[in-house]
């Protein structure tokens, strides 16, 4: 793929960037080298190459969807019945928010 100075420049344009005559010399050969890298490796040949994905074989491991603690009534309703305040299985506390 062919890069010139003046595509250098516009990208600085666009970039807001003044570059010295130097520099502009100097990024252009580097952006050069890279696309002809990028160029080689597009050219590699790998049709019958399987894709990867992953290259530490490491998994998540998951537990399965269900209740994450287990309920336990007992101890639950025995707290309740401990509050000064309460409405079936749960704690009645004063307010801390209003409604305006």
């Amino acid at each position: 793929m062919a890069f010139s100075k003046e595509d250098i420049k516009h990208i600085a344009g666009l970039a807001r960037l003044r570059l010295t005559a130097q520099e502009e010399e100097d990024y252009t050969k580097e952006v050069a080298s890279i696309l002809n890298f990028v160029d080689q490796l597009q050219a590699v040949k790998t049709d019958n190459i399987s894709p990867l994905y992953q290259v530490t074989e490491i998994e998540n491991v998951l537990r399965p969807d269900g209740q994450p603690y287990p309920s336990d009534r007992v101890k639950t309703s025995a707290l309740v019945d401990l509050a000064p305040d309460k409405d079936k299985n749960y704690v009645r506390v004063k307010a801390i928010l209003s409604r305006k």
